[in-house]
């Protein structure tokens, strides 16, 4: 999965991620919230995010524009905290 908006944590078992980051994702919540870890290590950070931050590569890549020259670029916005329940 790949991070498509920053989100910056309000509570303790919340992960800080960054637009671009690779993230693996452990648990979907029907609250929309899932439970995530960092990829690289097997004992790598692990916390929860709001849902709509992430995307499959597959859907990002079919979604972007194809160009001959120069790179695309990920939206990006910004996510202060959340409700959960």
């Amino acid at each position: 999965m790949i991070v498509t908006c920053t989100f910056v944590p309000s509570l303790p078992d919340e992960l800080t991620i960054r637009v671009g980051e690779s993230l693996r994702l452990l648990e979907e919540y029907e609250d929309e919230w899932c439970l995530v870890q960092r990829v690289g290590k097997p004992d790598a950070e692990k916390g929860v995010i709001p849902r709509f931050c992430l995307q499959e590569r597959t859907e990002i890549m079919a979604s972007l524009p194809k160009h001959k020259k120069g790179a695309a670029s990920l939206g990006t916005a910004h996510v202060a905290g959340g409700f959960r329940h």
